[in-house]
């Protein structure tokens, strides 16, 4: 090989680990959503000190990516089995309007910020005695699919 060849490798090789260390670059610099649902959640009454009846599942959704979101729908989904949940073939499809807690939808999720709701569970649990799988989870704008979470009661 002459000179020419090896610097024609060279320059090939650098090429190479530039154009892959921008794509690495390019796939961090998005909003990375990281959604929890911890159920069987009851409100503290300030007033009388004691713990309402009442189960709320606690939903916090956190953006752990360089660029912002905004949140536009918390959503359930119920499958009946695995089989559906492969086919992607919910039994039952929710929208919660108006969630429980301080920050009403839709709303503007930036970088290193964090988003809390709460839904009431009363409805769920009664469908969950059935059996199959919940999932609740979030729309936002930086994505075309919802990001879910399974909710399991325990």
């Amino acid at each position: 090989m002459t000179a020419s060849d090896w610097a024609a490798w060279w320059g090939a090789v650098i090429a190479t680990v530039v154009l892959a260390w921008d794509a690495y670059k390019w796939n961090k610099s998005r909003s990375n959503i990281r959604v929890s649902a911890s159920p069987n959640m009851q409100s503290l009454n300030e007033l009388i000190g004691r713990l309402e009846d009442d189960k709320y599942i606690f939903v916090e959704v956190v953006n752990n990516g360089n660029k912002g979101t905004t949140i536009t729908h918390l959503v359930v989904k119920h499958y009946n089995n695995r089989f559906d949940w492969l086919r992607r073939k919910p039994s039952l499809e929710g929208l919660v309007p108006r969630p429980g807690g301080y920050q009403p939808l839709p709303y503007e999720l930036e970088s290193g910020k964090r988003w809390t709701a709460m839904m009431d569970q009363k409805d769920l649990e009664e469908k969950m005695k059935l059996g199959g799988i919940l999932y609740c989870g979030i729309y936002h704008s930086a994505s075309k699919k919802p990001k879910l979470v399974r909710v399991r009661f325990e």
